[in-house]
Protein backbone atom coordinates (compact mmCIF):
# COMPACT_ATOMS: atom_id res chain seq x y z
CA UNK A 1 0.00 0.00 0.00
CA UNK A 2 1.19 3.54 -1.00
CA UNK A 3 1.10 6.29 1.35
CA UNK A 4 1.28 10.12 0.06
CA UNK A 5 -0.54 13.53 0.24
CA UNK A 6 -1.81 15.69 -2.27
CA UNK A 7 0.03 18.40 -2.30
CA UNK A 8 -2.89 20.73 -2.85
CA UNK A 9 -4.91 19.87 0.06
CA UNK A 10 -2.58 17.60 1.96
CA UNK A 11 -5.34 15.22 2.59
CA UNK A 12 -3.57 11.92 3.60
CA UNK A 13 -4.22 9.43 0.45
CA UNK A 14 -3.63 5.51 -0.39
CA UNK A 15 -3.35 3.78 -3.20
CA UNK A 16 -2.53 0.24 -4.13
CA UNK A 17 1.24 -0.71 -5.38
CA UNK A 18 -0.02 -1.37 -8.66
CA UNK A 19 -1.25 1.62 -9.69
CA UNK A 20 1.88 3.39 -8.83
CA UNK A 21 2.60 6.17 -10.92
CA UNK A 22 -0.80 7.00 -12.47
CA UNK A 23 -2.55 9.60 -11.72
CA UNK A 24 -5.69 10.19 -9.43
CA UNK A 25 -8.36 12.92 -8.46
CA UNK A 26 -7.65 13.91 -4.84
CA UNK A 27 -11.19 13.06 -3.44
CA UNK A 28 -11.65 16.54 -1.63
CA UNK A 29 -10.28 18.90 -3.60
CA UNK A 30 -10.60 17.28 -6.94
CA UNK A 31 -6.77 18.22 -8.08
CA UNK A 32 -5.24 15.44 -10.11
CA UNK A 33 -2.58 14.24 -8.40
CA UNK A 34 0.40 11.42 -9.28
CA UNK A 35 0.61 8.30 -7.37
CA UNK A 36 4.67 8.04 -6.55
CA UNK A 37 6.57 4.82 -7.16
CA UNK A 38 6.89 2.34 -4.68
CA UNK A 39 10.01 2.82 -2.70
CA UNK A 40 11.88 -0.56 -2.47
CA UNK A 41 12.85 -1.57 1.35
CA UNK A 42 15.68 -0.52 3.22
CA UNK A 43 18.35 -2.60 2.70
CA UNK A 44 19.36 -3.80 6.22
CA UNK A 45 22.32 -2.68 8.09
CA UNK A 46 25.44 -5.61 7.17
CA UNK A 47 25.76 -7.09 11.07
CA UNK A 48 29.30 -5.91 12.72
CA UNK A 49 32.00 -8.21 12.39
CA UNK A 50 33.09 -9.17 15.98
CA UNK A 51 36.93 -8.94 16.51
CA UNK A 52 38.96 -11.99 16.35
CA UNK A 53 39.67 -12.71 19.66
CA UNK A 54 43.30 -12.01 20.94
CA UNK A 55 45.39 -15.32 21.34
CA UNK A 56 45.67 -17.26 24.83
CA UNK A 57 49.24 -16.83 26.32
CA UNK A 58 50.58 -20.50 27.07
CA UNK A 59 50.39 -21.51 30.54
CA UNK A 60 52.97 -22.22 33.16
CA UNK A 61 52.49 -25.74 33.34
CA UNK A 62 52.68 -25.80 29.60
CA UNK A 63 55.47 -24.07 29.93
CA UNK A 64 57.27 -26.19 32.52
CA UNK A 65 56.44 -28.97 30.48
CA UNK A 66 58.05 -28.33 27.71
CA UNK A 67 61.30 -27.23 29.35
CA UNK A 68 61.24 -30.51 30.72
CA UNK A 69 61.56 -31.87 27.19
CA UNK A 70 63.99 -29.51 26.24
CA UNK A 71 62.01 -27.19 23.89
CA UNK A 72 62.82 -24.22 23.33
CA UNK A 73 60.55 -21.50 22.75
CA UNK A 74 60.12 -17.45 23.56
CA UNK A 75 58.47 -15.79 26.61
CA UNK A 76 55.60 -14.52 24.71
CA UNK A 77 54.60 -17.78 23.38
CA UNK A 78 50.87 -18.65 23.00
CA UNK A 79 49.15 -21.69 23.87
CA UNK A 80 48.27 -22.89 20.33
CA UNK A 81 51.88 -22.05 19.42
CA UNK A 82 53.47 -23.94 22.34
CA UNK A 83 50.92 -27.36 21.89
CA UNK A 84 52.00 -27.70 18.32
CA UNK A 85 55.70 -28.02 19.72
CA UNK A 86 54.40 -30.08 22.48
CA UNK A 87 52.78 -32.47 19.89
CA UNK A 88 55.80 -32.84 17.20
CA UNK A 89 58.33 -33.48 20.88
CA UNK A 90 56.35 -35.97 21.71
CA UNK A 91 55.60 -37.77 18.78
CA UNK A 92 59.17 -37.60 17.71
CA UNK A 93 59.68 -39.45 21.08
CA UNK A 94 57.70 -42.04 20.41
CA UNK A 95 58.92 -42.66 17.35
CA UNK A 96 62.20 -43.44 18.90
CA UNK A 97 60.54 -45.95 21.40
CA UNK A 98 59.00 -47.80 18.14
CA UNK A 99 62.33 -47.92 16.77
CA UNK A 100 64.18 -48.84 20.06
CA UNK A 101 61.60 -51.62 20.31
CA UNK A 102 61.79 -52.96 17.02
CA UNK A 103 66.32 -52.78 17.77
CA UNK A 104 65.34 -54.37 20.46
CA UNK A 105 62.98 -57.30 18.68
CA UNK A 106 66.00 -57.88 16.29
CA UNK A 107 68.34 -57.92 18.97
CA UNK A 108 66.63 -60.77 20.52
CA UNK A 109 65.27 -62.81 17.70
CA UNK A 110 69.29 -62.21 16.74
CA UNK A 111 70.51 -63.90 20.25
CA UNK A 112 67.55 -66.32 20.22
CA UNK A 113 68.59 -67.94 16.86
CA UNK A 114 72.34 -68.01 17.84
CA UNK A 115 71.45 -69.12 21.65
CA UNK A 116 69.21 -72.09 19.61
CA UNK A 117 71.88 -72.67 17.88
CA UNK A 118 74.17 -73.21 20.79
CA UNK A 119 72.17 -75.54 22.99
CA UNK A 120 71.69 -77.70 20.30
CA UNK A 121 75.90 -77.89 19.58
CA UNK A 122 76.27 -78.38 23.39
CA UNK A 123 73.40 -80.20 24.93
CA UNK A 124 73.81 -83.92 24.91
CA UNK A 125 71.54 -85.67 22.35
CA UNK A 126 71.03 -88.55 24.45
CA UNK A 127 69.93 -86.50 27.51
CA UNK A 128 68.25 -83.65 26.20
CA UNK A 129 67.35 -82.27 22.57
CA UNK A 130 66.11 -78.72 21.86
CA UNK A 131 62.70 -79.80 21.07
CA UNK A 132 62.12 -82.06 24.46
CA UNK A 133 64.04 -79.34 26.91
CA UNK A 134 61.90 -77.77 29.68
CA UNK A 135 61.36 -74.18 30.17
CA UNK A 136 64.02 -74.12 33.00
CA UNK A 137 66.45 -75.81 30.70
CA UNK A 138 66.38 -73.36 28.20
CA UNK A 139 65.90 -70.28 30.93
CA UNK A 140 69.10 -71.49 32.16
CA UNK A 141 71.21 -71.90 29.37
CA UNK A 142 70.12 -68.13 28.45
CA UNK A 143 70.98 -67.02 31.83
CA UNK A 144 74.60 -68.82 31.19
CA UNK A 145 74.94 -66.23 28.79
CA UNK A 146 73.91 -63.30 30.95
CA UNK A 147 71.03 -62.85 28.82
CA UNK A 148 67.30 -62.17 30.07
CA UNK A 149 64.50 -64.96 28.23
CA UNK A 150 60.86 -65.07 28.22
CA UNK A 151 59.44 -68.25 27.21
CA UNK A 152 55.53 -68.32 26.39
CA UNK A 153 54.22 -71.56 25.54
CA UNK A 154 50.75 -73.01 24.75
CA UNK A 155 49.28 -76.41 23.78
CA UNK A 156 49.40 -76.28 19.53
CA UNK A 157 46.19 -78.34 19.86
CA UNK A 158 44.34 -75.75 21.22
CA UNK A 159 45.59 -72.78 19.34
CA UNK A 160 42.99 -70.77 17.45
CA UNK A 161 44.18 -67.34 15.53
CA UNK A 162 40.60 -66.12 15.47
CA UNK A 163 39.64 -67.08 19.36
CA UNK A 164 42.37 -66.24 21.86
CA UNK A 165 39.52 -67.02 24.75
CA UNK A 166 40.69 -69.63 27.09
CA UNK A 167 44.17 -69.95 25.35
CA UNK A 168 46.17 -72.34 28.50
CA UNK A 169 49.42 -69.68 28.34
CA UNK A 170 52.40 -70.78 30.22
CA UNK A 171 55.04 -67.70 30.69
CA UNK A 172 58.75 -68.24 31.83
CA UNK A 173 61.48 -66.01 32.22
CA UNK A 174 64.84 -65.74 33.18
CA UNK A 175 66.02 -65.32 37.20
CA UNK A 176 68.02 -62.56 35.92
CA UNK A 177 64.89 -60.32 35.42
CA UNK A 178 62.49 -59.67 37.77
CA UNK A 179 58.33 -60.29 36.98
CA UNK A 180 57.48 -56.01 36.68
CA UNK A 181 60.14 -56.28 34.46
CA UNK A 182 58.85 -59.12 32.42
CA UNK A 183 55.26 -57.81 32.70
CA UNK A 184 56.36 -54.10 31.01
CA UNK A 185 59.09 -55.69 28.16
CA UNK A 186 55.77 -58.10 27.09
CA UNK A 187 53.74 -54.45 27.42
CA UNK A 188 55.84 -52.73 25.17
CA UNK A 189 56.32 -55.55 22.57
CA UNK A 190 52.22 -55.39 22.20
CA UNK A 191 52.57 -51.73 21.54
CA UNK A 192 54.93 -52.41 18.57
CA UNK A 193 52.82 -55.37 17.17
CA UNK A 194 50.05 -52.74 17.62
CA UNK A 195 51.74 -50.13 15.64
CA UNK A 196 52.67 -52.95 13.17
CA UNK A 197 49.29 -53.75 12.59
CA UNK A 198 48.29 -50.49 12.35
CA UNK A 199 50.69 -49.54 9.69
CA UNK A 200 50.04 -52.72 7.62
Amino acid sequence: MIKFECFSCHTKLKAKDSVAGKNIKCPKCGVVVEIPAVEPPDKPAPLPTPDKPAPLPATEKQKDYALSLGIKFSPDITKSEISKLLDIKVGDQIDERYKRLDDLTNRESKAYDEMKEEILANLDVDECMLSTATESQVMEKYEEQDLGAILITFPINDFDPNNLDGLGLGVNFTDNISEEDMKKILFFLGIAAHGKLKEN
